[in-house]
């Protein structure tokens, strides 16, 4: 039994794909991706939703208020200021160059933005204001193509990237480097393979990393023990803690994700985990997976934590566990998954998850993100870009329009 639900969870976290909203968040990825074939017209839905042809394909999104926004393209790196109607091409010389734009690592934070890619085995950053790009000196000794990294950054200035760097028969290892000027200079400050004072604890697959601040930081992935989850927390000069989570009464066999943590305000934050647990048919006799989003709660800068709300996911036999989740700035959630998307406001003890459409599914968004409480946007798995203005009950197509900066 556990070897399936080995077998299960490494198929899961292949694919899984968690974002949340704000700038920077990114879904994860762990294969390289092509685009689906078939038209997003072709695919059977309820509300009929009329496209057109886009100028480009896009591969991310990061709006960070109502009028600005960055966007990972084939065309190179967009930048509007008017609500997405038209776009600015930065960095069109480069992915010229460029054969999968997934290869590119991206971080958007308000006006500013990091872009590194590799060409022809040399590594090339740039950092990008508005649209003003400056290539910098890029001195961390990794390949990117081999590697995966995450990134967070709390100012301009101030940001950190998790490196897991494949080692072949070795396994991985974690870097962990920070900077303080714009990514001009990056010091290494914890890993995962030297007993030393701030050793990173965490030897699994990660997920991701939050900052918080300069002194509190938090890593998710995937646990490696069966009835316990863990993240680590570090504070006071990134010396690390493991934090236990509380876990439901009947979920002490299951196989369990971490993802990372988003914080609304300097004290109160949310962590999604996913659930797997595996079931045996009593008349088949065929295994299934059952899977649900526990979402935890801290009120105290992720000092402690504990369960706020639970989503079961629909069954499924074949398809690895996916979801998109965001927090409104009214503190509502809304979750997609294969069924559609949802959404609960949590204004009471009793409030029930409400669909809002079922247009969009998990399979068919790459990316969702919400700029206000009706003012949001859907990056389709078709790299087309739709937009709402109702809070998510309807979606329309943006035409991009590009023009080269």
């Amino acid at each position: 039994m556990q070897k399936r639900i080995w077998e299960l969870t490494a198929s899961m976290l292949a694919l899984t794909c968690l974002t949340v909203t704000g700038c920077g968040s990114q879904p994860i990825r762990y294969m390289q991706k092509k685009r689906p074939s078939q038209n997003i017209n072709k695919i059977e839905h309820k509300h009929e939703i009329k496209t057109t042809q886009p100028s480009c394909d896009l591969y991310k999104i990061s709006m960070s208020n109502l009028q600005e926004g960055w966007a990972l393209s084939n065309k190179g790196i967009l930048y509007t200021q008017n609500k997405g109607r038209t776009w600015d091409v930065i960095l069109s010389h480069i992915f010229q160059q460029i054969h999968n734009p997934y290869n590119v690592h991206t971080y958007f934070y308000k006006k500013y933005a990091w872009i590194w890619v590799n060409l022809n085995n040399h590594e090339y950053m740039y950092f990008l204001n508005e649209n003003k790009f400056y290539e910098i000196p890029f001195k961390l000794h990794f390949d990117s193509t081999e590697s995966q990294s995450f990134i967070d950054f709390i100012n301009s200035h101030q940001g950190w990237i998790l490196i897991n760097q494949s080692q072949s028969m070795q396994g991985s290892k974690l870097l962990l480097y920070s900077t303080n000027t714009q990514g001009k200079y990056w010091k290494l400050i914890s890993q995962s393979f030297l007993q030393s004072y701030n050793e990173l604890p965490f030897h699994g697959e990660p997920t991701g990393i939050k900052f918080l601040n300069t002194n509190n930081a938090f890593i998710s992935g995937l646990n490696t023990s069966y009835g316990d989850i863990y993240f680590y927390y570090s504070n006071n000069d990134i010396q690390w803690h493991a934090i236990r989570l509380p876990i439901p009464p009947k979920s002490k066999d299951a196989q369990f994700i971490s993802y990372p943590v988003k914080f609304i305000s300097k004290t109160i934050g949310y962590l999604p985990v996913i659930e797997t647990q595996i079931h045996v048919d009593p008349i088949s006799n065929q295994s299934y997976e059952q899977s649900s989003v526990i979402f935890y709660k801290s009120v105290n800068s992720g000092a402690t934590w504990n369960i706020f709300q639970q989503l079961k996911l629909p069954q499924q036999t074949s398809q690895p566990t996916l979801i998109h989740w965001v927090v409104l700035p009214n503190g509502s959630f809304v979750v997609s998954d294969f069924s559609g998307i949802w959404e609960n406001s949590f204004h009471s003890s009793t409030s029930k998850w409400k669909m809002l459409t079922n247009t969009f599914t998990s399979l068919k968004i790459e990316q969702i993100q919400f700029a206000s409480n009706n003012i949001g946007f859907i990056l389709s798995t078709h790299g087309q870009l739709y937009k709402t203005s109702n809070g998510g009950l309807t979606w329309k197509i943006v035409s991009i329009k590009l023009h080269l900066s």
